[in-house]
């Protein structure tokens, strides 16, 4: 069996760039494998801003790569959560934070029981996120728990980064090459395959022809590999997911104080939602909305009306999104890496996530020879399952909203698509808080997750939840009232974002 010692990867952008950098930090020293990326100058890249997981900061460690010079050179912030306005009912400001940590243990039991047994009892508690960790109270002061840190990519709470992409793909590919990654700045014109329909070799404009032992497909929504050479299937999620397009304006910072927030804000509009995220250099906005319901034109101007005057004059750029995954992300000796491989609206920010997590995850699968059958069938059953997982994370934070105030959210609340996995455990819940044993073991999100959603949403606590009705109130009071204490030092010992960022 022929060992692989030369992998092509055919696009650069995020995926591109993030698997050149990761193999060849993984693959190459230990065998010795060349590492070629084809990109074409001619191919705009999709990037408008992006926030991402916590998972991200273990992906810039184990490729070596400078905290300090990351967020210097892909003009990131920090992000701690997420915060959700307007997705329960219309127009009433309500929000609700999804952090970045764990609800604490006390007294022997997860804060969240405590804060479920006042709630059964009908007692007066705060907002779940607020009464249960550190992280809500420290975004509203605007303080990070990083300053003060030493060690890179440590901090007392869990973190994540808003950059801007395009810098990011940049930066890797700067590093890739400095660590013998080969780059080629060419288009690809034919692709040759052998008679067992594997990829054998490339053809382009102006350099000729690749050969290579295994093929990347980081080509994006084009997916000239797994797609239009492999035939592989792409399933549609539109009818659990119907958000499919985004609209987005970057704007400048008017005024000195004005400085990016440690959050990401998604607020619920009539057709979708708007996101806001904020770099060290400039802000950027998005609303992604589904196109059954709204033109590109009325998503403009709602996106418009809800930044103010901070946009006027400004371009929006304008995204199609193919909202879905492939059936085989890997097929014969090519793997679809990124958008190739299947998208998800980036609610939850799981895009450069599930990038990671491909390449991880073929890292492990690696065949040691061209007879890879048991190890691609085995990676694709995988991803499969982490892509239906974060999907149906996804579908969790519309189909429990009350809105109805348009042709979106009354489809939303009525005919909105919901797997019967998504079914069974939102039924369960209705009995039980989350817990682990009722997860999917290789799925990307853990029951504190679920718990926030479900408690901003409303949907945390029935009259039929077991076993929270039994904690003594004095009891739960207690708890409560020491974790209030805790907050509030973790917002006095804990240093500014803006000067953290600044500080860099």
């Amino acid at each position: 069996m022929k060992k692989i010692n030369s992998i092509i990867i055919v696009g650069g952008g995020s995926a591109g760039w993030m698997a050149a950098s990761y193999l060849n930090k993984m693959l190459v020293k230990e065998s010795g494998i060349s590492i070629k990326v084809i990109e074409s100058p001619d191919i705009e890249t999709i990037g408008v801003g992006e926030a991402t997981v916590p998972t991200i900061r273990d992906f810039f460690k184990s490729i070596d790569i400078s905290e300090k010079e990351l967020i210097n050179k892909t003009n990131a912030t920090i992000k701690s959560a997420i915060k959700f306005v307007d997705w329960f009912k219309t127009g009433e400001g309500e929000s609700y934070y999804h952090p970045f940590e764990a609800p604490l243990y006390s007294d022997g039991i997860e804060i969240s029981a405590h804060w479920a047994a006042e709630k059964q009892k009908g007692h007066d508690v705060e907002d779940f996120a607020k009464a249960t960790g550190v992280i809500p109270d420290l975004c509203d002061a605007q303080k990070i728990t990083n300053a003060g840190q030493t060690k890179e990519y440590m901090a007392n709470t869990l973190y994540a980064y808003h950059l801007d992409a395009i810098l990011m793909a940049a930066f890797l590919r700067d590093k890739s090459l400095e660590r013998g990654v080969i780059r080629i700045e060419d288009e690809v014109t034919e692709v040759k395959q052998n008679s067992k329909g594997e990829i054998t070799s490339l053809i382009t404009a102006n350099s000729g022809e690749h050969e290579a032992d295994f093929f990347i497909d980081c080509t994006g929504f084009h997916s000239l590999l797994i797609e239009k050479t492999m035939n592989e299937k792409f399933i549609s999620l539109e009818d659990e997911l119907p958000c499919n397009s985004a609209v987005a304006i970057q704007t400048p910072y008017t005024d000195e104080s004005d400085f990016p927030l440690p959050y990401t804000t998604a607020t619920a509009k009539s057709s979708g939602w708007i996101w806001e995220i904020g770099l060290s250099s400039r802000k950027g906005s998005g609303y992604v909305f589904s196109d059954k319901y709204q033109s590109f034109e009325e998503a403009e101007a709602e996106l418009r009306a809800h930044i103010g005057s901070a946009a006027e004059g400004l371009e929006a750029k304008k995204l199609k999104m193919r909202i879905g995954r492939r059936e085989n992300s890997w097929s014969k000796n090519c793997l679809a890496v990124g958008l190739s491989s299947g998208f998800l609206e980036p609610l939850e920010s799981t895009g450069l996530q599930l990038i990671q997590v491909a390449l991880e995850l073929f890292v492990d699968y690696f065949p040691a020879a061209e007879n890879y059958e048991a190890v691609q069938k085995n990676y694709n059953r995988v991803l499969k399952a982490k892509f239906e997982d974060a999907k149906d994370f996804i579908v969790l934070h519309y189909c429990l909203s009350q809105r109805e105030d348009s042709d979106f959210w009354r489809f939303i609340k009525n005919d909105i698509k919901i797997s019967d996995s998504l079914k069974q455990q939102i039924e369960l819940w209705k009995h039980k808080l989350p817990s682990h044993s009722d997860l999917k073991e290789i799925g990307l999100f853990g029951a504190p997750n679920y718990m926030y959603i479900l408690a901003g949403m409303h949907n945390l606590v029935h009259d039929t939840t077991a076993k929270v009705g039994d904690i003594p109130s004095s009891r739960s009071q207690s708890v409560l009232k020491k974790m209030e204490q805790i907050r509030q030092g973790a917002v006095r010992v804990s240093g500014s974002h803006k000067s953290y960022i600044n500080s860099l």
